[in-house]
């Protein structure tokens, strides 16, 4: 990856990596532990994950929607590269050892540059680090919060605009703490998508630390 980052680089252009990951082992869908176990399985997807968001590489996970029949593409035995385990051709039993990592929370489409990101998978914590600019439209940030967030979510600007989404109430976005630049009604939680989208940043070319973290923090 070290060196694709610096070829990219070079050629002044961003870096796509089209399939990545492992086939699937017909041994990981019953086995939890050892080498192809879930657990290892699991932990290599998300070393993975988290390379490529630190680098800002795009990704696409090689996946079918389902399988009939499993291959022998390596030595440990026969495999599959979908994400579901069903043997039909359109699955909708998941690999939930795959699809909980390659369906990460992520900045989709952001109004301004992205300095960095990163989905740490142990605290379930998004960290975004973005320089504003609203000339750009409005800004997207996939959660994914009914598979990463069933207890709710919060939302944590520059530690002092605070919002949060309470499922069990499941009226949108609540306001906890604002600041005289900041608009909540600028932040819209599109339950169908499992998306938070930003019309507007409250201030252009700033510096803003976007937090999404579990539960209901501090409140």
């Amino acid at each position: 990856m070290d060196r694709f980052d610096k070829e990219s680089a070079m050629l002044k252009a961003p870096i796509l990596i089209g399939e990545w990951g492992f086939p699937t082992f017909a041994r990981t869908d019953t086995t939890l532990v050892g080498n192809w176990g879930q657990l290892k399985y699991k932990e290599m997807y998300i070393k993975t994950a988290e390379v490529f968001d630190k680098m800002g590489v795009g990704s696409i996970k090689a996946w079918f929607l389902g399988n009939r029949t499993m291959q022998n593409f390596l030595k440990p035995g026969p495999s599959t590269w979908s994400i579901f385990s069903d043997k039909t051709d359109a699955g909708t039993v998941e690999r939930k050892y795959i699809t909980d990592v390659i369906s990460r929370p992520f900045p989709q489409a952001i109004a301004g540059n992205i300095q960095s990101f990163l989905y740490n998978f142990a605290k379930r914590e998004l960290t975004l680090n973005i320089i504003s600019d609203n000339s750009k439209g409005a800004s997207k940030i996939f959660i994914g919060a009914n598979r990463h967030y069933p207890d709710g979510f919060s939302i944590i600007i520059n530690n002092d605009f605070i919002m949060y989404y309470n499922p069990l109430k499941n009226v949108g976005l609540e306001v906890y703490k604002t600041t005289k630049n900041s608009n909540p009604a600028d932040f819209i939680w599109d339950v169908k998508t499992q998306k938070l989208i930003v019309l507007k940043w409250g201030k252009d070319n700033a510096e803003y630390q976007v937090k999404i973290v579990p539960g209901l923090r501090n409140f």
